[in-house]
């Protein structure tokens, strides 16, 4: 059954080919005609001789030939594949969607058209109405048709008078004498023909063309006869040639050794042996995994391979199985580095089976060559890629503490950290030394499960060790597994550090010092500022050498080994070299003391590492390190017992804070209040790299799941349409087609399972192993899934076949959303921190709001600290770390949404519309009028000027955590934003087409000359439905009226308060009239109130007014959304925002991306592949109308694209009303009204409705 419109298309062009036919058929008899009757009467009057019934005959001939052609004209069924590929031919364009168009048949059960079919329906009706296919046959073409039917009238008429005024019988007849045949003898004459290729050989499956060659005579006619294996003798009529003497004919399949001959009349050529042969062909390549014994794996079979992944070390056998028997059979690797040959032979259980084995030592890249016995090659060597994984150290993180720490000599401390293991931890432990007194070493756990993060922690009392005052201790958590070699391997964690210090330490607030003993204090902190320095240096220098013995676990070094030493040797030789110069500083007994044992272990230190160095001896490190801990004990000791602070310059102080700033003494140094401290306020930004790399590779992983299952979900549609083709198969033409569509969905299916197979290996990655080792899984059996439906399409089992397709897709569907949840939770952290400053920013204002209305009052009571009264100068700094605050968060607002556009759309758009309503607001605007007005004295116009900006500072809070609310964006949220686009999409529409409606329409008759589309009843229910002109808006008393018979259950009373402002009434679902859309039945104003359980929500924004279809909202509480990523960026940047015109404008691509951005937001496959559609429709208009470089076709675009619009918005609200509306009873899978019915079914429960 063909589609009705597409019908029309080509009746049309049949009817033009049909009169061209005519008019050149005609014109070609009757010119014939004349010609005839022209040559008769040439004859009659040349040689006198009449012929008899000439002018009969003329006449005769004419008559026929007018009826056949107009037979073979108009009565004649139409061959519509043939006229299809007549416009194909005509528009390359096409690239065959017309053919394809007309194979297309309804699905039997429920009379439909698939997407699919529709689409390409959709794609062959719309060229038609661009191009005309009539064109097809130009105006040219058929006025030079009617001109020769017209012409050869004329000339036939002009002979036959010529021939009807010849007198007859103008010379009298001579005698003929009469003529025998009996001596003429007819033979059959014999044939000079070349039969070609004559015997030969063919690829089986491949067609084989025979020509025939005659030297000097053609014969009418020839036949191509061949037999096959089974005895059958087929017939094929061979074609003559127009430019050689030569004749054609074609086997369309050889399948199987077969004969053949040529047969010319009663002649027959000799029989011709046809012989196949195959190329050697890959048939399913299986790969058996025996894994290391430190594995604990099973030995594992994965069958149809062409990716492998495993574990270093991994015993691997590639079992390939072929169509034939092979010479030979290698892999040859394909790198620049790497030439390697591996030979298969063949298996002893099956002979069709080549098989190599070996171990996976690294990364391969490898291309099966095959050569059979003839020595045929395979043409499409397949590739195969090995890929290693390394058996991965284990992964420490610490968990507490985290840095280096201070610690009393009676305190306890807690020591907590995570280990992680690819193939399973052996020991995790934690060790710890004092220098010179303590080294011990704790087990904390052993034997734990694989792939699995375990957490162990240790109490610490330094009570129990004796600690003393500037004693120092190091400490490290370790962890062992099995390595490559099979040896157990130690891991350990950075070096952290826990100096001891005294009980207590004395911080006061010094006065400036007197001239005469200002330089003796200078000279003093100097000494202890060298000091601090030179254990900050020898911290280093420890890490460094740490650093290396993590590094160098083999018994060979790196080779950066030496590098490095040298690098450390140069440093501590630096460091000893401070220390000398600092020991000239010095005069006390116990100071000398403490640097001569400080420069003692640094001169061992330096002996250890030369010789590490030197003989690139791994096991020196150790006692050097050592040595290193020792000096720096040593240096502890130097520090003073007492801190005196002075803050004579912002640089000195600046220094001191800087060189302890992770100190516990740092923090009793902040607990003072300095009244030339500046800027308490510093964001600290930690370095996120990890982090977004894990997220990059989480959203990778998201993308590609979403392709195959969207590809899953397409094979199986087309698995299900060609079993029924199959079924419904009657000719073999039909069955052949099938095939050759059932070849395809074979060859799609196993590139999804080579696709799936690379997804699989990018999860394996060793950065991806411990956070989708769950998911590896799942992805295994999704594959398996989709291998099995591929093996079933190749033994032709399609139900199986679409069954396993159906389970794959399925795994593939959960894959995603658990992953859409991942990629959720990497904002967590950011809106947190996002969260924490604006919190901040409104604490921070609300203090600065109190200050301001002291100085007001004139109230400064007085305050513990030990700064004196300054609050109008605090207040003007506290304004200026204010400002910066706030920059600070729009940034970083604006980078999250950057970053969230993609896989959280509905939290980007939140911080979007949270930015925009900041930026109107302007408060940092305000921010400036009120440090100006604080700078003049204006003290009411600052308070006035600060509780603006406060407000807005308390909206851009509240923005933030509504936003966080939706950071994991369920189903619901996203059925509303997918609801609110398509609402701005259609209004943005049809604002475009009315505008253009007011272009074209003429004021002097009050006519649009465009013509208004719509039917009488729909612009009856238009203003039935309370749509007004454009601007109006309905009164107050339509509004009240329509809330309060809308209202719900438990709320009436109050209509009234509930109307027009946020958090009033929701329609309810139960008293919307049946022919009523959901998206009509909220009046302006109306919104729904988030706090409100047990009813269903409104599903469009909170503040929008609902605008139906055709009628464009001025004025209200509506906001154009303009989210996409082009309209942030432009917002941010100062846009603006002028009428959208997607298809007369520059809009479109704007327009076309938030489309996609609904398909992307929906879960439904027929929502997700309607958006589509529409999308697909809009970009071929767009490009129609750029190419051409006309105006648009307005009737057209309300056709395909305003009104399917419409329809995919209505539909999206019915969806989202039946997520939301528990106990409402609406139309479950219900059918859709018939267009052509929408406005009297409408109308008839409108009148329904109100008692009519």
């Amino acid at each position: 059954m063909i589609n009705r419109e597409l019908n029309y298309q080509l009746d049309r062009v049949d009817k033009r080919l049909r009169m061209y036919r005519f008019w050149s058929g005609l014109g070609i008899v009757l010119i014939s005609t004349a010609v005839l009757t022209g040559l008769i009467y040439a004859y009659q009057r040349g040689t006198g001789n009449p012929i008899e019934g000439g002018l009969q005959l003329t006449l005769g001939v004419a008559f026929l030939g007018s009826i056949f052609v107009i037979a073979a004209s108009f009565f004649t069924r139409r061959e519509q594949h043939r006229l299809a590929q007549k416009i194909e031919a005509r528009y390359p364009q096409l690239d065959s969607v017309l053919v394809t168009a007309l194979d297309q048949q309804p699905d039997k059960s429920t009379g439909h058209w698939g997407y699919l079919q529709q689409s390409v329906v959709d794609k062959a009706v719309h060229h038609a109405l661009v191009h005309d296919w009539r064109s097809l046959v130009s105006s040219k073409q058929m006025g030079f048709a009617r001109f020769s039917a017209v012409a050869g009238i004329v000339f036939l008429i002009i002979g036959t008078l010529g021939l009807n005024s010849l007198p007859a019988n103008r010379i009298p007849e001579k005698a003929m004498p009469e003529r025998s045949f009996d001596d003429v003898e007819i033979g059959n004459p014999e044939y000079d023909v070349t039969i070609e290729p004559g015997d030969t050989e063919v690829e089986q499956g491949t067609s084989l063309l025979v020509l025939a060659r005659f030297d000097d005579r053609l014969p009418p006619e020839a036949t191509l006869v061949y037999t096959t294996e089974d005895g059958l003798e087929h017939a094929v009529s061979m074609s003559r040639s127009l430019d050689d003497p030569l004749f054609g004919g074609r086997i369309e399949s050889v399948e199987s050794r077969l004969k053949y001959r040529v047969e010319i009349g009663t002649q027959r050529s000799s029989d011709f042996q046809v012989d196949v042969f195959t190329y050697p062909l890959l048939l399913q390549t299986d790969a058996r995994l025996l894994f290391p014994e430190y594995t604990n794996q099973e030995e594992k079979l994965v069958q149809d391979v062409r990716r492998v992944s495993a574990v270093e070390g991994t015993k691997l056998t590639l079992m390939c199985r072929v169509n034939k028997a092979l010479a030979t059979a290698q892999f040859l690797e394909v790198s620049e580095e790497q030439k390697e040959k591996i030979s298969l032979s063949p298996s002893d259980s099956d002979s069709s089976i080549y098989e190599t084995t070996f171990f996976i030592d690294r990364s391969r890249e490898l291309e099966l060559h095959l050569t059979d016995e003839d020595g045929r090659t395979n043409r499409h060597p397949p590739k195969f890629r090995i890929t290693m994984i390394e058996n991965l150290p284990p992964d420490i993180k610490l968990i507490k503490p985290t840095r280096d720490i201070e610690v009393s000599p009676i305190e306890e401390v807690e020591m907590a950290a995570s280990a992680w293991d690819d193939f399973g931890l052996q020991q995790v432990g934690l060790s710890y030394s004092i220098p010179g007194r303590i080294e011990k070493e704790i087990s904390l756990g052993d034997t734990f499960p694989a792939k699995e993060r375990i957490e162990v922690e240790h109490l610490l009392a330094f009570e129990d060790l004796d600690a003393e005052p500037d004693e120092l201790l190091t400490w490290y958590f370790w962890a062992e597994d099995i390595g490559p070699d099979g040896e157990v391997r130690r891991v350990s964690s950075d070096l952290f550090f826990a100096e001891v210090r005294p009980f207590e330490e004395i911080f006061r607030q010094g006065q400036q010092p007197e001239e005469s003993s200002q330089q003796q204090q200078q000279q003093s902190g100097q000494n202890a500022q060298q000091a601090e320095e030179l254990a900050e240096l020898q911290k280093q220098i420890i890490n460094a050498t740490w650093k290396v013995i993590r590094r160098e676990t083999r018994n060979e070094p790196t080779v950066q080994f030496e590098a490095d030493m040298q690098l450390i040797v140069e440093s501590q030789q630096s460091a000893l070299t401070q220390v000398q110069e600092l020991e000239q500083n010095l005069e006390d007994a116990e100071s000398l003391a403490h640097v001569e044992r400080v420069k003692q272990e640094m001169l061992k230190a330096i002996q250890s590492l030369e010789t590490a160095a030197k003989e690139s001896s791994i096991s020196q490190l150790q006692p050097a390190l050592g040595h290193e801990q020792a000096a720096y004990q040593a240096l502890l000791r130097l520090r003073a017992r007492e801190h005196e602070v002075v803050q004579s310059s912002q640089s000195q102080q600046s220094g001191q804070s800087q060189q302890s700033q992770n100190s516990r003494s740092q923090l009793q140094l902040n607990q003072l209040q300095l009244r030339e401290d500046e800027n308490r306020y510093a964001q600290q930004e930690q370095a996120q790299t990890e982090q977004e790399q894990q997220a990059s590779e989480d959203r990778q992983v998201l993308n590609r799941l979403k392709e195959l299952s969207e590809r899953q979900g397409d094979l199986n549609e087309q698995i299900k349409e060609v079993q029924a083709a199959l079924e419904e198969a009657k000719t073999e033409e039909e069955r052949a087609e099938a095939e050759r569509q059932l070849k395809r969905l074979r060859e799609e299916q196993e590139e999804l399972l080579h696709d799936t197979e690379e997804l699989q290996e990018r999860m394996d990655q060793p950065q991806n192993q411990e956070r989708m080792a769950e998911a590896q899984q799942q992805l295994d059996e999704a594959r398996e899934n989709i291998r099995q439906s591929a093996e079933s399409l190749q033994q032709e089992m399609l139900s199986q076949a679409a069954n396993q397709g159906t389970r794959a897709q399925r795994g593939l569907d959960d894959l995603k959303e658990e992953f859409q949840k991942r990629t959720a939770g990497e904002f967590e952290e950011e809106l947190q921190d996002i969260q924490q400053q604006a919190q901040k920013l409104v604490e921070e204002e609300n203090k600065l709001a109190e200050k301001l209305e002291k100085l007001r009052s004139g109230e400064d009571p007085a305050s513990n600290s030990l700064r004196d009264s300054g609050e109008k100068q605090a207040s003007e700094q506290q304004l200026a770390e204010q400002k910066e605050r706030l920059k600070n968060l729009l940034e970083k607002m604006r980078e999250t949404i950057e970053q969230a556009e993609e896989s959280q759309p509905l939290l980007a758009e939140e911080l979007y519309e949270t930015i925009r309503d900041t930026r109107k607001a302007d408060p940092e605007k305000a921010l400036e009028a009120t440090d100006l007005s604080l700078q003049r004295g204006l003290i009411d116009y600052a308070i006035e000027q600060e509780s603006l900006a406060r407000e807005s500072m308390q909206g851009l809070a509240e923005g933030i955590e509504k936003a966080a609310e939706k950071v994991l964006g369920d189903e619901v949220e996203s059925l509303r934003r997918a609801l609110s686009e398509l609402e701005q999409l259609n209004e943005d529409l049809e604002g475009e087409l009315a505008r253009a409606a007011e272009r074209d329409f003429d004021p002097q008759d009050g006519r649009n000359t465009s013509g208004d589309n719509r039917s009488g009843d729909e612009r009856e229910m238009s203003n039935a439905e309370g749509t007004s002109s454009e601007g109006q808006a309905p009164t107050k008393e339509q509004q009240n009226e329509q809330d309060s018979s809308t209202q719900q259950p438990g709320q009436q009373g109050k209509p009234s308060d509930q109307s027009g402002k946020p958090g009033g009434s929701e329609a309810d679902p139960e008293s919307q009239q049946p022919g009523q859309t959901p998206g009509q039945q909220q009046t302006p104003g109306q919104s729904n109130s988030p706090g409100q359980s047990g009813q269903p929500q409104q599903y469009q924004p909170s503040g929008e007014q609902q605008s139906s279809p055709g009628n464009s909202q001025s004025g209200g509480d509506s906001k154009a959304m303009n989210f996409e990523p082009g309209g942030i960026q432009q917002f941010l940047n100062n846009g603006g925002g002028a009428p959208s015109s997607p298809f007369s404008g520059d809009n479109f691509v704007e327009w076309s991306d938030r489309l996609r951005d609904v398909e992307e937001i929906v879960d439904d496959p027929d929502l997700q592949a309607e958006a589509a559609r529409i999308r697909d429709e809009a970009r071929e208009i767009r490009k129609e109308i750029l190419n051409t470089s006309a105006p648009p076709q307005w009737d057209l675009i309300k056709q395909k694209i305003a009104k399917p619009l419409t329809e995919l918005q209505n539909r999206v609200a019915e969806e989202l009303l039946k997520r939301t509306a528990e106990d409402a009873q609406v139309p479950i899978d219900k059918d859709p009204v018939p267009t052509e019915y929408e406005a009297e079914v409408r109308r008839y429960y409108q009148r329904l409705g109100s008692g009519e």
